[in-house]
């Protein structure tokens, strides 16, 4: 029985690679994203309801005020959103070292 998952586990790499050890060690940057079609439509969907909803009590709170601080205010909030979204990805850093070592074995 396959159980169907709305995220999957994507992985960006970099090598580095020392010059004075046969060691190898990567490090990979993972993100939980949507991973079929009806996961990202509900992500789309939850992430614009909240940015309308941020930015319409963002702009009844700010009416008193100048149009720089509405615009600053504003800004600040989808600043913590966006944060909250990096956050909900679910992001992991990941380091593997691969070394390459002779043998050992006796003849």
């Amino acid at each position: 029985m396959r159980t169907m998952t709305l995220f999957a586990t994507i992985q960006f790499g970099t090598a580095m690679l020392a010059a004075t050890e046969p060691t190898v060690a990567r490090r990979l940057y993972e993100w939980t994203l949507p991973q079929t079609p009806l996961g990202w439509i509900v992500a789309a969907v939850a992430l614009a309801m909240l940015l309308a909803t941020a930015l319409s009590i963002s702009w009844r709170d700010t009416v008193e005020l100048g149009p720089f601080w509405r615009t600053w205010l504003a800004s600040l909030r989808l600043a913590v959103l966006l944060a909250l979204a990096v956050i909900a990805m679910d992001p992991k850093q990941r380091t593997q070292k691969i070394a390459f070592r002779p043998s050992r074995a006796v003849l």
